[in-house]
């Protein structure tokens, strides 16, 4: 089960990274709440995937990362790792809140970061 878990999470971050949305292992019925959505609260593994291509990807996908630990609590799991951006040779912490079902698709994923930050790594700032 943990195992699992930490494996859909690689996967998630390795479509972040790559730019692909179909990497991700994303329930249909999944949610994502991010401060840079609009409305905060997307809801749909389409919705997701439309969201990542459309702002995420273009704007925010680093290129690189790095996890430094997983706190598991059941199928709930927070994922601390670091987003490199090469162009401004910058890194942000980000602290990823991960549920899942029972298949251990993603049911739920919410970030937490210094906006701030993320707009100087992507040279918005």
């Amino acid at each position: 089960m943990r195992t699992l878990m930490i494996e859909n999470i690689q996967k998630f971050l390795d479509g972040l990274t790559n730019t692909s949305s179909s990497w991700m292992p994303l329930a249909d019925s999944a949610v994502l709440i991010t401060p840079l959505a609009e409305n905060a609260y997307i809801k749909g593994k389409s919705a997701i995937q439309k969201f990542m291509n459309e702002t995420i990807f273009p704007s925010y996908a680093p290129d690189d990362y790095e996890i430094n630990r997983h706190v598991i609590d059941g199928n709930a799991v927070v994922t601390l790792w670091n987003a490199i951006y090469n162009q401004t040779q910058m890194t942000i912490q980000i602290a990823d809140y991960f549920e899942f079902d029972s298949a251990y698709a993603i049911t739920k994923i919410k970030p937490f970061f210094d906006s701030t930050q993320l707009l100087r790594c992507v040279g918005k700032q």
